[in-house]
């Protein structure tokens, strides 16, 4: 990920909480991300107007805690998330809305669309595992390096293996080997070249939601309509984090220059 963050050792990650055990499935596995990148942790309890409850509970010792005030969490978070400089913000998922962890209009969803910065879904079934094997979907256009940087600086970060997944479509043209060459050029170019990477044949949304199942963490990209440094929900990242077992990281579109 790209070099920011408030903290005085490393990034920031931002970690939205509202006492529901996926949120705070959420704080643990980010706690493991940032003691392995010496990262602030920032726990953003986000307090709308006309809500009720009580205080919201939070893992001992895992991070600064911050209450703010906004018309809806996503607002919140990323308000939060621009003024800390955080490299990403987490959210909770739960798995109750039948199809998946993203409800239409949900908060995950409106949080995705607005945020200038990776979005990180975490459901409560995978947070508690060690981070050893980080997935990534190779550019779901071929202009964009960014999942495949991120993955593999996280995976350094993490002494974890780096696994590059590139899904060729059922009609596509073109040998698996031909595609693979093209995932070797990225890994080259970004200094990762001993990643190990395989092209599977199929439709891009359940081979990538699959892989999940044999993951700790699995990066994509944003949807190529984005703008620059922001995050489109097309289908295939919709049905990836709707759908995947693991823990899904969204990068956005790079910046403009």
């Amino acid at each position: 990920m790209a070099a920011g963050g408030a903290g005085t050792h490393g990034p920031t990650y931002v970690v939205g909480i509202d006492g529901s055990e996926p949120s705070l499935a959420a704080v643990r596995f980010v706690s493991g991300l940032a003691r392995a990148e010496r990262a602030d942790l920032v726990l953003a309890e986000v307090c709308v107007p006309e809500a009720e409850g009580g205080p919201i509970a939070t893992p001992p010792q895992a991070g600064r805690r911050v209450q703010l005030a906004a018309p809806t969490p996503d607002e919140g978070l990323e308000a939060l998330a621009g003024r800390e400089r955080s490299r990403l913000v987490a959210v909770g998922a739960p798995h109750r809305y039948g199809v998946g962890r993203l409800k239409p209009g949900g908060v995950t969803e409106r949080l995705i669309a607005r945020a200038q910065r990776a979005v990180l879904v975490v459901g409560a079934e995978r947070a508690d595992h060690a981070v050893r094997r980080v997935g990534v979907a190779h550019a779901m256009h071929a202009d964009d390096p960014a999942p495949v940087a991120t993955a593999a600086a996280l995976a350094r970060g993490l002494d974890a293996d780096v696994e590059v997944i590139s899904v060729l479509a059922p009609d596509a043209v073109g040998a698996p080997a031909q595609h693979e060459e093209r995932v070797r050029a990225t890994l080259a170019q970004i200094g990762a070249a001993g990643a190990a990477a395989s092209v599977v044949r199929g439709h891009p949304g359940p081979v990538l939601a699959r892989a999940g199942d044999e993951l700790d963490l699995l990066v994509v990209g944003s949807a190529a309509t984005a703008a620059p440094g922001r995050i489109a929900l097309g289908d295939v990242v919709r049905r990836v984090v709707a759908h995947a077992r693991c823990p899904v990281l969204v990068v956005p579109r790079p910046a403009e220059a």
